[in-house]
C-alpha cells in the first residue's frame, strides 16, 4: 500500500483528497502547514507528496526545496497558478508534476498513479496498449513494440513519450518536457524538443493509415492521443 502525504492548509480539499485516495487503497497522512509537513515527511517516509504552495509557517517552495535536499520522493504541487512561468519554477525548484486548482479527483488519481509508476512504487507489471492494440509498450523493460516487433527508441524518444503517454490528452509545452525530461539545467534550445518528436513521429506514424498519435497543439505544445 502505497503512503500518500498531503500537505494542505484548505481542510475541505484535504479531507476530500485523502478520502479519494483512501477509497482507492491509498494510505494518507495529512499535514495542515509547511512545518508540519517536513516533520510528516521525515517520520512517515511516504511514497508520494501531494504538496500546496500556498502554506502557512513554510511555504510550499521552501518545504520542495528542504525535501528535494534529502529526497527524490515524487511531489505533486497544487496551485491556484495557471501561468507558464509559474510552473517552470515549480519545476526547477524539484516538483515531479503539478494540477492547478480546483480539479477532478479522477485527475489527481491519474497523476499519483503514474508518479508511483515511475518512481518504482507502482505495481510491478506496467504495460500500456494503445493505437487501436497495434503499440505495446513495455514500462518495466523501457520497451515499445508494434504488433510485437520491437520500435528501437533512443532514451530520450522513450522518456518524451511515456511522458505524453501518462496523461492523454493534456497539452505539454516545450519547456515542461524539456524540464521533465532533460533537467531544468538543461542549456540546448527549446526546439531540441521538436527535433526529437520529430524522429518518435517516424517511428510510430511511418503508415498513412496511422492516427496522429502525438499532436501538436499550435503555440502551446504537444500532447498524448490515445
Amino acid at each position: 500500500m502505497a503512503k500518500i502525504l498531503i500537505v494542505e492548509d484548505e481542510a475541505i480539499i484535504a479531507e476530500a483528497v485523502g478520502a479519494y485516495l483512501q477509497s482507492e487503497g491509498y494510505e494518507t497522512v495529512v499535514a495542515a502547514d509547511g512545518i508540519s509537513g517536513w516533520d510528516k515527511f521525515s517520520e512517515e517516509h511516504p511514497d508520494v507528496i501531494i504538496l500546496d504552495l500556498m502554506l502557512p509557517g513554510m511555504s510550499g517552495e521552501d518545504l520542495c526545496r528542504h525535501i528535494r535536499g534529502q529526497s527524490r520522493v515524487p511531489i505533486l504541487m497544487l496551485t491556484a497558478k495557471s501561468d507558464e512561468s509559474s510552473l517552470l519554477y515549480g519545476f526547477r525548484i524539484g516538483a515531479d508534476d503539478y494540477l492547478t486548482k480546483p480539479f477532478s479527483p479522477r485527475e489527481l488519481l491519474v497523476r499519483v498513479s503514474a508518479l508511483l509508476r515511475r518512481s518504482g512504487s507502482g505495481p510491478a507489471a506496467q504495460i500500456i496498449d494503445f493505437g487501436e492494440g497495434i503499440f505495446r509498450m513495455d514500462l518495466e523493460k523501457r520497451k515499445l513494440f508494434r504488433s510485437f516487433e520491437e520500435i528501437h527508441l533512443t532514451p530520450i524518444e522513450y522518456d518524451i513519450l511515456e511522458k505524453l503517454i501518462s496523461y492523454p490528452g493534456r497539452i505539454f509545452s516545450r519547456e515542461e518536457i524539456i524540464c521533465s525530461v532533460m533537467g531544468c539545467d538543461f542549456r540546448g534550445m527549446d526546439r531540441t524538443v521538436d527535433s526529437h518528436i520529430r524522429n518518435l513521429r517516424s517511428k510510430i506514424e511511418k503508415d498513412s493509415k496511422d492516427p496522429r498519435i502525438i499532436v501538436t497543439q499550435r503555440g502551446r505544445g504537444f500532447y498524448f492521443n490515445g
